[in-house]
């Protein structure tokens, strides 16, 4: 018993010098960080990486940083419509695209030789459309045998600003993961909706605006290099 106590001290004792003896791993002088998504997800590959966001910041000093990020995403989809005897109704196509650009500013607390806690403000604009339509298949707009659809295309202009809280933990000296939070408000205006269907062709326009909570950045972890 006093063999398993002594060697379990000694162990602790060891684990504990090497830990207080480590090399720190946040940088210092190093001013320039770059980040990108990480996505976790099961399947055969469940670590992805991939940049529908890139946050670049650049350190004025250790505690204090200035940010910007770009974000965009795209989405497209054509599939077939089919009624109960498996005739065709027509082809549905979908599509929606968003640009977001955002700067702010980001002030580091002191944490630990690898944590590195900050809060910050941020700023950001957005701008998006979307689109659906239906077509027949076998004539045209016709849809003598078809589906009735209904067919829109849209788009807005918005802005947004809030406070964030994030933290990069140091895995090395100079490679990081991340994460943070957004609460912010945005409003959404110059915004636009045309509707029409396939077999009236008639028209009709809204005029679109909002105000309210704003999602602004990429949600989950993140990887990043510090240069």
């Amino acid at each position: 018993m006093k063999t398993k106590s002594f060697a379990l001290s000694l162990l602790t004792t060891v684990l504990f010098t090497i830990q207080s003896k480590a090399q720190t791993n946040k940088p210092v002088t190093e001013k320039h960080s770059l980040e990108v998504n990480l996505n976790l997800q099961v399947g055969s590959a469940p670590i992805t990486l991939d940049a529908p966001s890139i946050k670049y910041r650049y350190f004025l000093n250790p505690n204090l940083a200035a940010r910007t990020e770009v974000a965009a995403s795209l989405f497209q989809n054509s599939s077939r419509i089919y009624n109960t005897t498996m005739n065709d109704f027509g082809t549905l196509n979908q599509s929606s695209w968003n640009i977001n650009w955002g700067i702010g500013a980001e002030h580091h607390f002191k944490g630990t030789d690898k944590l590195s806690p900050y809060l910050g403000l941020v700023a950001e604009i957005q701008t998006g459309g979307s689109s659906q339509e239906g077509t027949n298949t076998l004539n045209g707009f016709s849809y003598s045998q078809g589906d009735l659809f209904t067919n829109y295309i849209s788009g807005s202009f918005g802005w947004g600003a809030g406070a964030v809280f994030g933290a990069d933990y140091y895995l090395l000296k100079n490679i990081f993961v991340g994460a943070e939070i957004t609460f912010g408000y945005g409003r959404i205006f110059n915004g636009y909706q045309q509707v029409w269907t396939n077999r009236t062709g008639n028209t009709v326009e809204t005029k679109l605006s909002s105000f309210g909570s704003l999602g602004m950045g990429s949600s989950g972890i993140r990887f990043g290099l510090r240069f």
